[in-house]
């Protein structure tokens, strides 16, 4: 393992046994031998290249060169934006983390895409053609895009439900809800059930993506 910082967030480098496939949104759950708690870290994956799998832990930790991890997955349901979609907006709202966006975007990009990345967090070693814009430019890359992608808290729901509302009634607006999942849907532990038009789901399971249209404000 090998580990560095990319603006305000940590990003390893595992080495993998085989080929990696995951969508853009997913997330893994790893472990280390050394630690005593049963119930692990969750990951965002960045890349796949050469053997190597690129992850961003969504809270801290120490982690140092040569360090071995177990890890499990791709887990959960990804972001399904239109393939109709020509102009992509990526937000970060608040302090969520913006490393499950990341892939998106380089999809987006790679597919000839407009893509724009709303934040207020310092971010580094993003493609050249990404437009990076402050919040406060949020409404308007909403009217602008043709879809939004989303990474938020639980707390955020109500928030994000009155600012997105309109846009969510007439486009795709999906929600990468993070907290925590420490089963990651074995146990099915309750501890990041969200309230849908459907009932209540787990995050770790039934997302982390959702679509703001199913969400419900509690």
């Amino acid at each position: 393992m090998e580990n560095w910082k990319n603006g305000a967030e940590t990003s390893l480098r595992v080495a993998i046994p085989g080929k990696v496939n995951f969508q853009p949104g997913q997330y893994f759950l790893g472990i280390t031998p050394l630690q005593a708690e049963a119930l692990g870290q969750v990951f965002y994956p960045l890349e796949v290249a050469e053997r190597f799998l690129t992850l961003s832990p969504m809270y801290g930790g120490k982690w140092f060169a040569g360090q071995a991890i177990n890890l499990r997955g791709p887990l959960g349901n990804g972001f399904r934006v239109p393939a109709s979609a020509e102009r992509i907006g990526l937000i970060g709202y608040g302090q969520s983390k913006l490393a499950s966006l990341i892939p998106l975007a380089k999809t987006f990009l790679v597919a000839g895409k407009e893509v724009a990345l709303v934040t207020d967090l310092p971010v580094q070693g993003l493609p050249m053609a990404l437009e990076i814009l402050p919040t406060e430019q949020a409404a308007e890359v909403a009217g602008w895009a043709d879809a939004l992608a989303i990474c938020a808290q639980p707390k955020d729901i109500p928030e994000l439900m009155r600012v997105f509302s309109k846009e969510a009634s007439r486009k795709s607006v999906e929600v990468l809800l993070q907290t925590e999942m420490p089963c990651a849907g074995v146990a099915a532990c309750g501890v990041c059930a969200v309230l849908t038009k459907k009932g209540w789901q787990h995050v770790c399971k039934e997302g982390p993506v959702f679509s703001l249209a199913d969400l419900v404000s509690e």
